[in-house]
């Protein structure tokens, strides 16, 4: 931010707003001094900052004093958060989230009011707070402890516990499991907490408990022994269940003749393991099957087979393959 008359001229030009020239930069200057956001917050009508330098637009006006505010904001808020870890595009990203939540440009008090640990709501959850919006900006959980503790949150309090049940779920997700069980969790929240702002700062493996039964964030699966999941990630095992249910319910029988192994194995110059022709009776009804083994046994000349077998069976049909990576796809 500009500190003398000189700066402050440069950084109005500097914003390049429509109707702001080099004359209209000085006379601005004139009127707001260098502190530019401390006018504004005592003088925020665009109408009036109008009217003392004729030359301005009402667009220009108001474009003009939401950029000063919106500078200024950012550049206090990255004064705060670049300092734990956090980048210039972070802030961006957590400064326009706060501008979405009050619907126009804000500043710093006002973002501070809302990434305060006081915002809540009566059930004592919100989408508020500095947890909810950092995790929306994808900083990192050891990022946003250091700001958050700076900001005032302590330990225990109710937004941490959650974001820090999240951050673990999250963790295990990762590792490639859809649930956990509690200890599970409570393991990988105190192993995230030695290397957080909150280190020093024992976690009760009670509150980690009480904080999974009581978040509308993750699903518990009672029947199974308490099995928590991510929200998301039990609704989209449900809806793969259901599916799989469903295919499998509605199951019919193929034409098939078990010369076609020998067919396709003359066609390819291979010849297949008994593991790998029982593949083969995949062909005789529709439904789901799985091919499963370890690198270099066979799945894909296996499946390559089946592919050939099947569009020889069946001459009308067509055929799509789909895979989770590239390198799967490649290999398809």
């Amino acid at each position: 931010m500009p500190r003398d008359k000189a700066s402050a001229v440069e950084f109005v030009e500097g914003m390049k707003i429509r109707g702001i020239a080099s004359a209209n930069a000085k006379h601005i200057v004139s009127v707001t001094g260098t502190d530019m956001e401390a006018y504004f917050r005592s003088n925020p009508d665009a109408e009036d900052f109008k009217n003392k330098i004729p030359s301005l637009t009402l667009p220009s006006a108001e474009a003009f004093i939401r950029r000063v505010m919106t500078t200024t904001t950012q550049k206090k808020m990255l004064d705060i958060m670049y300092k734990h870890g956090a980048t210039y595009s972070d802030v961006f990203k957590v400064y326009r989230e706060v501008v979405k939540t009050l619907g126009r440009e804000c500043t710093i008090d006002e973002a501070l009011d809302i990434l305060n640990p006081h915002a809540r709501n009566a059930e004592g959850y919100t989408e508020s707070g500095c947890y909810a919006y950092c995790a929306k900006a994808d900083i990192p959980f050891d990022t946003t402890d250091a700001i958050a503790k700076e900001l005032g949150y302590r330990a225990y309090h109710p937004e941490r516990l959650r974001a820090l049940v999240l951050q673990a779920m999250k963790t295990i997700s990762n590792n490639g499991h859809t649930w956990s069980s509690l200890d599970d969790v409570y393991n990988v929240c105190r192993t995230l907490t030695k290397r957080s702002a909150f280190q020093d700062e024992y976690i009760s493996r009670w509150a980690i408990y009480a904080t999974v039964k009581t978040s509308p964030k993750w699903f518990v699966e009672e029947a199974n022994g308490a099995r928590i999941y991510l929200e998301s990630s039990w609704f989209d095992e449900r809806d793969i269940v259901t599916n799989l249910r469903r295919i499998q319910a509605t199951s019919g029988v193929l034409p098939y003749n078990n010369s076609i192994i020998s067919d396709v194995e003359s066609e390819r110059n291979i010849t297949f393991s008994q593991a790998q022709r029982d593949c083969f009776d995949f062909l005789k009804e529709t439904g789901v099957r799985i091919v499963t083994g370890g690198a270099g046994t066979g799945k894909t000349t296996t499946i390559s087979g089946l592919l050939m077998a099947y569009t020889t069976l069946n001459p009308s049909n067509t055929v799509a393959l789909c895979a989770p990576t590239g390198r799967a796809a490649q290999r398809m």
